[in-house]
């Protein structure tokens, strides 16, 4: 059965998918499995596309205590992943650190320590929480892609 794009990103946004290299595989309420390319997904991170082409309407969401709460974590929660990557966790700096969008996303930059003892100066990262993933930029240009995209917005 085909499922429309749209569905698949409302899916990953309530935190019903999981993902293997290349694809997310989500289930709807009916355990129907709806699979989506990884990098078809990027582009929107978790907009539901008619809202991407319309920004105007998105209505506000009303959100507990305890989800701004949880949501305030984010920042926090991204410095820990992004430290557990790193060589030198110690000598780590960051800056620019903030949550985007719906609160879910978190971007920032960070400076730490190489094995040579050196700082490799600023480099873009991005945490993603539902999937509690961290990335920081590399030579491959993904992680400046999905900065551009999502970060400045």
């Amino acid at each position: 059965m085909k499922r429309s794009f749209a569905l698949a990103v409302m899916m990953a946004a309530s935190g019903v998918c999981f993902s293997d290299d290349l694809t997310w595989i989500c289930q709807d309420a009916n355990g129907v499995e709806v699979r989506a390319a990884k990098s078809a997904l990027v582009g929107y991170c978790w907009k539901d596309p008619s809202i991407a082409e319309n920004p105007g309407a998105r209505k506000p969401v009303a959100r507990s205590k305890a989800e701004v709460r949880y949501l305030k974590q984010g920042p926090e929660k991204a410095r820990n992943a992004v430290l557990a990557m790193l060589k030198d966790a110690d000598s780590a700096k960051f800056r620019n650190v903030r949550s985007v969008g719906d609160g879910l996303f978190v971007c920032g930059e960070v400076n730490a320590k190489n094995s040579y003892g050196g700082y490799v100066g600023f480099k873009k990262f991005y945490f993603d929480w539902p999937d509690g993933l961290a990335n920081i930029d590399g030579v491959d240009g993904y992680v400046e892609y999905v900065f551009s995209e999502k970060c400045n917005e």
